[in-house]
C-alpha cells in the first residue's frame, strides 16, 4: 500500500504538541543527555532529584516553545522545519561533537557545494530519513484538531504556557543550589538542546550580520613602503594553511616524523601559537585583520582593509592563488587566481587539486619578479572530513588510513596516520616553496606558513573543528606559525636569525600576523602595532621611520 494511501491520523494540537515535545528531548537531544549524564555529581538525595527534574524541565521547555511558535496554518511547515534541522545538526552533534553557535552558522552559509558535498554521507542521509523524514511525513499525513475559535486557542495556548512556566519555576525553585551550581561549571549544557539552540544561535548571527558596519571602512590611507637602504627587490611568500593544529608538528615536538624536509631546513617553528576562531569563516579574515581576538568582528572584517589593502597601496604587488573554498573577502581587492579542479592536471581530480597545483603560478611569478611582492598560497591542506584526498598516493606513509568521510566509523588510529599524511604532504609542498625562492639569491626572499585553526581527530569523541571558543579544545585553537629567510633578507633586513630561535615558545596567536607581515615588508602604518610584530624584538637596527 502507498503511503499516500493510508488513513490520516487525527488528533488535537495539545496533544500533538505534547507527542512533539517528547519526542524532540528524546530523539534530537542524545548529546544533552550524554553530557548531562557524564557531568552529574551524584551526591545524595538532591542529586538523584535533580537528575530526575532534566527530563521535566527539558520536555517542558519545549512544550512551551512549540506552544508558543506552532501556530496554526503554520504548525506543520515549521514543526517539519525544526525536524529536518533538528535531526541534521544532531548527526553532527552525537557523532563528530559538533556544536552550532553563531559562528558555525556563518561557517555553514560560507560552506560551497564542493565542502558541502564532503559532509553528505550515507550515514547522515540514512539517520535524517529515520529521524526527520520518516517522522515528518508521518506528521503530514496527520489532521490536527485546534478549538473551535480563535479566542479559545489564545485563551488556551496563553494557559498552557503560564502553566509550563509555572512547573519550570517550581522545579527551579525547590532545586535552586542544584540548578545554580550545575549552570555555574557545566554552562555549556545549553549547547547541546535542540532545537533551542539552533534557533539561538541563528537569531544570534543575524543580529551580529545586521548589526555589521556595511560601509567599507579605511584605517589608513596612506600606508608608505620605507626600506632599509640599499634594500633589494623582496618576495615574501604567506602560505595559509587549512586545519593544521601544531601538535602534529614534528617540528614542534611530535614523536612522529611528519616534517622530514623542513627539519633540514634553516626554518623557525613557533610552537604556542593560538587562533583567533576555530572555523575558517572567522580565523582567515582574522589574520589579515590589525584587530585584536577581543576587538575582531567576523561580520565587520569584510568592510575593512586589511593587510593586504595597506601592502597594495603602499606600492606592492599582492597576489592570492586559492586552492581551498574562497578567501573569504580577505582577497577582494586584490589579484586572485583560482585553481579549477575540472583542469587536465595529474595534481587534480575534478573536485580537488593537490596543494602543488599553486606552485606552478608561484614559479611563473617568481621568474618575472620585478617588484616587491607579496604572494599568498591558500592551502587546502588537511581539510576534513576527507583527509585522505588531500595528499598524492606517494605521501601515504602512516597505514592504515581511514578513506572515507564517515570518520565515526574509522579507528582513531587509523584517522591520525590519514591526518599525519597531509601534514607530510604540506612539509613538501613548504619545502617545495623554500627551494624555490633559494634559487634567487638576488632578491630578499622570505616565507611565512600559519593554519587558520587547528582539528579534532577524535579525541574524547570530538572531530573536526568549530567548537565554541571558550569550550574548544587545545588541538583546534592551537596552529602551526613557520618561518623562513633567504641570507639575503636576515642581512638587509637585520634580522637576527639565531635570537628567533630563542623565541620559539613565546606564545604568540593571529594577533601577531597583520603586524609582524606590515613590519616584514618595512610599510609605514599607523595601524602598525610594534609590539605585536613578532619579528621586532630581533632587529638588530630598527625599522626606517
Amino acid at each position: 500500500m502507498k503511503f499516500c494511501q493510508l488513513p490520516r491520523q487525527r488528533i488535537s494540537e495539545h496533544r500533538l504538541i505534547i507527542a512533539l515535545s517528547v519526542y524532540f528531548a528524546a530523539a534530537y537531544n542524545l548529546t544533552f543527555w550524554a553530557y548531562a549524564y557524564n557531568n552529574i555529581e551524584p551526591s545524595g538525595v538532591l542529586a538523584v532529584l535533580f537528575l530526575l527534574s532534566l527530563p521535566t524541565i527539558v520536555i517542558t521547555a519545549k512544550y512551551l516553545l512549540f506552544n508558543l511558535v506552532l501556530l496554526p496554518y503554520s504548525f506543520k511547515p515549521i514543526a517539519i522545519f525544526f525536524m529536518l534541522i533538528a535531526s541534521a545538526v544532531n548527526y553532527f552533534a552525537f557523532n563528530f561533537g559538533v556544536i552550532i553557535n553563531a559562528d558555525m552558522i556563518q561557517n555553514t552559509v560560507e560552506t560551497t557545494p564542493r565542502e558541502a558535498a564532503d559532509l553528505i554521507t550515507f550515514s547522515l542521509v540514512l539517520w535524517v530519513i529515520i529521524s526527520g523524514v520518516l517522522p515528518a511525513l508521518v506528521l503530514a499525513r496527520t489532521v490536527i484538531i485546534y478549538p473551535q475559535t480563535r479566542k479559545k486557542l489564545v485563551i488556551t495556548r496563553l494557559v498552557r504556557s503560564v502553566a509550563a512556566l509555572a512547573v519550570i519555576a517550581l522545579i527551579a525553585l525547590l532545586l535552586s543550589k542544584q540548578y545554580a551550581f550545575y549552570g555555574r561549571n557545566h554552562g555549556e549544557a545549553r549547547l547541546h538542546l535542540q532545537p533551542e539552540n539552533s534557533i539561538y544561535a541563528v537569531i544570534h548571527y543575524a543580529q551580529i550580520q545586521a548589526a555589521a558596519n556595511r560601509k567599507f571602512v579605511v584605517f589608513d590611507p596612506n600606508p608608505q613602503h620605507k626600506p632599509y637602504p640599499d634594500d633589494l627587490k623582496t618576495v615574501i611568500v604567506l602560505v595559509l594553511g587549512e586545519t593544521a593544529r601544531t601538535e602534529n608538528f614534528s617540528l614542534n615536538g611530535y614523536s612522529r616524523n611528519t616534517n622530514p624536509l623542513l627539519s633540514k631546513q634553516d626554518v623557525i617553528s613557533f610552537s604556542d601559537v593560538h587562533s583567533t576562531g576555530t572555523a575558517t569563516a572567522v580565523s582567515v579574515p582574522a589574520i589579515f585583520s590589525h584587530k585584536t581576538r577581543e576587538e575582531y568582528s567576523a561580520s565587520d572584517a569584510k568592510y575593512e582593509q586589511n593587510m593586504l589593502d595597506i601592502l597594495q597601496l603602499a606600492g606592492w604587488k599582492v597576489l592570492w592563488l586559492e586552492n581551498n573554498d574562497g578567501c573569504k573577502g580577505v582577497c577582494a581587492r586584490v589579484e586572485r587566481v583560482y585553481f579549477d579542479p575540472a583542469q587536465k592536471s595529474p595534481l587534480c581530480d575534478g573536485i580537488y587539486c593537490y596543494d602543488e597545483i599553486m606552485l606552478e603560478r608561484l614559479a611563473t611569478e617568481l621568474e618575472q619578479l620585478g617588484e616587491n611582492t607579496l604572494i599568498v598560497l591558500h592551502q587546502i591542506g588537511s581539510h576534513g572530513p576527507t583527509y585522505y584526498r588531500r595528499y598524492p598516493p606517494e605521501f601515504k606513509v602512516f597505514n592504515p588510513t581511514c578513506d572515507t568521510a564517515q570518520l565515526q566509523e574509522c579507528a582513531v588510529e587509523n584517522i591520525v596516520n590519514t591526518y599525519d599524511n597531509t601534514i607530510v604532504y604540506t612539509d613538501f609542498v613548504l619545502s617545495r616553496v623554500i627551494e624555490m625562492l633559494e634559487g634567487y639569491p638576488q632578491h630578499e626572499a622570505g616565507m611565512v606558513y600559519v593554519s587558520d585553526h587547528g582539528e579534532s581527530l577524535g579525541e574524547n569523541g570530538i572531530y573536526l573543528h568549530g567548537l565554541p571558543y571558550k569550550i574548544a579544545p587545545k588541538s583546534q585553537k592551537t596552529v602551526p606559525l613557520i618561518v623562513w629567510m633567504n641570507e639575503q633578507m636576515k642581512k638587509e633586513d637585520h634580522i637576527d636569525y639565531d635570537c628567533l630561535r630563542q623565541r620559539i615558545d613565546t606564545p604568540l596567536s593571529h594577533d601577531f600576523i597583520f603586524h609582524t607581515m606590515i613590519g616584514w615588508a618595512e610599510t609605514h602604518s599607523v595601524i602598525y602595532d610594534p609590539k605585536r610584530d613578532f619579528l621586532d624584538p630581533c632587529r638588530t637596527v630598527p625599522l626606517p621611520r
